[in-house]
């Protein structure tokens, strides 16, 4: 079976590729004599069926760690039919002298350039250069939108063998046309790398060469090998060899990446000298997270929903809707499925376009103006003090950030280093972090209530965090969580730039988030017309007037919460206003509602990332504690 190889640095990018082409038979294997995994798996396209093999984190083709030998070990051993070689903005001239080396094997290879958001970016990238430079296609990744398989598929398909770049000294280039000559006969019938390749490992004395020689040939052809290096190589060339490959990685950096000139460079200044002194960076994240989050709610929640749900959506789109499905189709289950209690239309649609859209487009515009600035990274090594009482990290902070919507937030935290960091984040969204349109119903309940039982509310809410901050220490025998962030300049905001990232950022919640809201709302609508909400309602109501002391008609709070917990606050919102529910009881439900799991769009990304089973159990667990803990401060208040 053919074999395809991906390389790249540390963190490029490679198993996001091999995850997306090896799904679902992708696993780990040990490497023979060493603790590492493996990445193996298999792809077929074009008829033809691929091992494909997830390579270490390199720095050179030219082995200097254990990653590195490994590396080149598996190119000699297995010898790849095509490469895709990963890298990002963090290390490029560093990338640039692998791309030379790559050019020598002669295997065909297709690069993947993982960009950073338009606002982050630093250098302005010259694709078409690069792809002429070496002949191989490049394909280029974002934050928003991964490289798709059949676009992989389709450039591992177009490449051809690499176009070498640049020379060496007439000495090394002769020594190389004859070794090539001598021994070009000499090949194994699987060998794909070039013997130019293998003359300059062997000029450059590297060991993982001569032991792929003595393994790969019968002894004539290898001891003739070694004998001709012994005898033309005595003069070491490696100096002249690394000196020419980075002379020429630094000018190649050069034409295919060119930095970016900002202005603003005074104001920047003074930022930067400040951002990092202690108290003054503290200072200034406090008010960076503070402006985030009064944004949001002033300008997201408050303003744009009250325009695009209470008027434009309420009053003009919803009575025309509903009255052109009515008069076309008549008041049927079809009418019902788009515009009635739970149409697509009038509750997902409307949530997803009208209330979530504007709370998430706010944010996303003012992350995007600190990623644009160049702070958000100084924003997490600040952060980050904070954090890691919490087990957390400063890479932790983009995900909290995004708790405006726990779908999207959970969303961004599948991407953290550790699973002890991806767990934590996941029982602090549900049991202590609420999302922003769910926030400004609570902030309206708490108003309404005696302050003692606003206390008991917040009290609880803090040991959840207190629980959770436990539960890190007895996880202390795991090992630490490390964080280290890339401090760029601090730079003046480019309007531009910052619109065409939020526009991104709006692409990627459109494409990953809009689908599991809509799928909860038809998921809402199928039990309904089933009945099964009725018999949910039938169910529980004994369960909540006897445990909770709450009227039956909180279950349609429940329900709605299901799809929204936002929903449910509203609900219960209304509830407390027409007198249904004392202090105690709207206590006690805000307890239950804000513990139990966020809503069903959250369960569908937590399926997504753990499987049904587990997202099940979760939810499962979630509903009986907040069930038992809203009891417990019922029971207690009635004594």
């Amino acid at each position: 079976m053919k074999t395809i190889l991906i390389l790249g640095q540390t963190f490029s990018g490679k198993t996001n590729i091999f995850n997306n082409l090896a799904a679902p038979t992708g696993q780990q294997k040990h490497y023979p004599g060493s603790p590492l995994k493996l990445n193996v798996g298999q792809i077929k396209f074009g008829g033809q069926k691929y091992h494909l093999v997830e390579a270490p984190g390199i720095n050179t083709l030219i082995p200097t760690s254990e990653n590195e030998t490994i590396a080149l070990n598996l190119i000699l051993k297995l010898q790849p039919d095509k490469i895709i070689f990963t890298l990002n903005e963090k290390n490029l001239e560093n990338s640039v002298l692998i791309l030379i080396q790559l050019a020598e094997l002669n295997i065909p290879f297709i690069v993947n350039y993982q960009a950073p958001s338009a606002a982050e970016q630093e250098y302005i990238f010259e694709q078409t250069k690069l792809a002429h430079i070496f002949n191989t296609p490049v394909i280029i990744s974002t934050p928003t939108k991964e490289p798709r398989r059949r676009e992989i598929q389709k450039a591992l398909d177009s490449a051809h063998k690499p176009r070498w770049v640049g020379s060496y000294s007439k000495t090394i280039e002769k020594i190389i046309q004859d070794f090539s000559e001598r021994f070009k006969f000499s090949g194994q019938p699987e060998q794909k790398i070039s013997w130019r390749f293998i003359c300059l490992m062997l000029l450059l004395g590297n060991k993982n060469i001569y032991h792929w020689i003595r393994r790969a040939y019968p002894p004539p052809v290898c001891d003739e090998l070694l004998a001709y290096a012994a005898e033309k190589y005595a003069i070491a060339h490696s100096f002249t060899i690394a000196n020419r490959w980075e002379s020429l990685s630094r000018s190649l950096f050069s034409e295919i990446w060119q930095k970016e000139q900002r202005g603003g460079a005074k104001l920047s200044h003074f930022f930067e000298e400040y951002s990092l002194r202690f108290f003054w960076d503290l200072l200034i994240a406090a008010v960076a997270v503070f402006s985030i989050f009064a944004f949001v709610h002033f300008v997201g929640g408050r303003l744009l929903v009250y325009l695009f749900y209470d008027e434009l959506f309420g009053k003009y789109l919803a009575p025309f809707i509903t009255y052109l499905f009515v008069s076309i189709f008549g008041n049927n289950l079809f009418t019902d499925f788009f515009v009635g209690q739970y149409g697509l239309l009038t509750t997902g649609a409307a949530y997803a376009f009208t209330i979530l859209l504007p709370i998430m487009g706010s944010f996303l515009l003012i992350y995007s103006f600190l990623e644009n600035t160049g702070y958000i990274h100084r924003l997490g090594l600040t952060c980050h003090r904070l954090l890691r009482l919490f087990g957390l990290s400063g890479n932790s902070l983009s995900p909290l950030l995004f708790s405006c919507c726990k779908i999207a937030a959970l969303n961004r935290s599948a991407h953290l280093t550790t699973r002890r960091e991806q767990n934590i984040q996941l029982l602090l969204f549900i049991f202590f972090i609420p999302c922003v349109s769910q926030l400004v119903i609570i902030s309206n309940l708490l108003s309404i209530i005696q302050f003692q039982h606003a206390l008991i509310f917040g009290g609880v809410m803090l040991l959840q965090a207190s629980l959770i901050l436990g539960l890190h220490s007895l996880l202390r025998t795991q090992p630490p969580v490390n964080y280290s962030s890339k401090i760029t300049p601090l730079h003046f905001p480019d309007c531009g730039k910052i619109l065409a990232t939020a526009g991104a950022y709006l692409y990627w919640y459109l494409r990953n988030i809009t689908p599991l809201i809509l799928g909860a709302s038809v998921f809402l609508f199928a039990a309904h017309s089933a009945g099964l909400l009725e018999l949910f309602r039938v169910w529980t109501a004994p369960l909540i007037q006897t445990f909770l002391n709450l009227p039956e008609a909180f279950t349609d709070s429940v329900a709605l919460g299901l799809f929204r917990k936002d929903l449910g606050a509203i609900s219960l919102y209304d509830l407390a206003n027409n007198g249904m529910l004392n202090s105690i009881q709207v206590l006690v439900s805000l307890l239950f509602i804000s513990l139990s799991l966020p809503c069903l769009g959250f369960l569908g990304e937590l399926a997504r990332q753990k499987g049904w089973l587990k997202a099940l159990l979760i939810f499962s667990f979630s509903t009986i504690y907040a069930f038992t803990i809203a009891a417990i401060v019922n029971k207690i208040l009635h004594i």
